[in-house]
């Protein structure tokens, strides 16, 4: 493989792991609450894809 493959390679695995940590972060957050029959359950279904839309 060339370099650039390589380094291709390597940022694409690096960005896999970062979003696997804030996800796992993001659930960790969502359990640690209580949650009642009327709240939004969104958050803690898919926080990961509700953060996203938020920021973005």
């Amino acid at each position: 493989m060339s370099d650039t493959k390589i380094s291709a390679v390597a940022v694409a695995a690096a960005i896999v792991v970062v979003t696997a940590v804030a996800e796992a972060s993001l659930v960790e957050q969502a359990k640690s609450r209580p949650i009642s029959l009327t709240d939004d359950y969104t958050p803690r279904v898919m926080p990961l894809i509700l953060q996203t839309v938020k920021d973005h």
